[in-house]
C-alpha cells in the first residue's frame, strides 16, 4: 500500500492530489479556487499538511488523506508555507513570514503553540525533520551565501552543514 501525494495545476489551479500505487489511481483531495501546494504526510499516512491561498494568504491546513476534515491550522499576519510532519506526527515544522522574513516556526499538529526556532535576519526554506526529531534541517541565505544549515528544535545550535556555499546572484 503506496500513496503519492502532489500538487498539479492542470485545471489552471493547483490542487492537492494523491496516487494509489501499485495500480495507478488518482484521487483530487482539494477543490476550491485558490492555490493548495506543498502537500506533506504524517508519519501514519492518516493526516496531511498543506499550504492553501484560500483566506488571501498563505496559511497551513490540515486534512484527513482522503480529503475530509479540513482544518485551518495557522492564522497569520504573514505567509505560512512549507509545512513538514515530525516523525513522531505531533508536530510540523514550516516556514512563516509573520516577523518580517522567512522564519523557521514549530508548532504542534492541532495548530497550537506556533513560535519561532530560528532568527529574523536571515532567510529560510525547505525546513526538513531529522529522523530523531530533535534536529531541523534547512537550506538559509546568509551573509550573502546559500547553504544547508542545522537547527535544535529549541532554537539552539544553529550551525552550517555544507562546507562550501553558492554566491546567490
Amino acid at each position: 500500500d503506496e500513496r503519492i501525494i502532489f500538487h498539479s495545476d492542470r485545471d489552471g489551479n493547483s490542487e492537492i492530489y494523491c496516487i494509489e500505487l501499485p495500480v495507478i489511481e488518482e484521487t483530487r483531495l482539494t477543490f476550491n479556487d485558490s492555490y493548495d501546494g506543498f502537500p506533506s504526510w504524517s508519519p501514519d499516512g492518516t493526516m496531511i499538511a498543506f499550504v492553501s491561498y484560500r483566506d488571501d494568504r498563505a496559511s497551513i491546513y490540515s486534512m484527513n488523506s482522503d480529503g475530509s476534515n479540513l482544518i485551518r491550522l495557522t492564522v497569520s499576519h504573514g505567509h505560512d508555507t512549507e509545512p513538514d510532519w515530525s516523525p513522531d506526527g505531533g508536530g510540523i515544522v514550516f516556514i512563516s513570514t509573520r516577523d518580517g522574513r522567512q522564519s523557521v516556526y514549530i508548532m504542534n499538529s492541532d495548530g497550537t503553540d506556533a513560535h519561532a526556532i530560528s532568527g529574523s535576519t536571515e532567510l529560510n526554506s525547505n525546513p526538513d525533520w531529522s529522523q530523531d526529531g530533535a534536529r531541523i534541517i534547512l537550506q538559509s541565505y546568509r551573509a550573502g551565501l546559500r547553504g544547508i544549515d542545522m537547527i535544535n528544535v529549541d532554537g539552539t545550535g544553529l550551525r552550517r552543514l555544507t562546507d562550501h556555499s553558492v554566491l546567490e546572484e
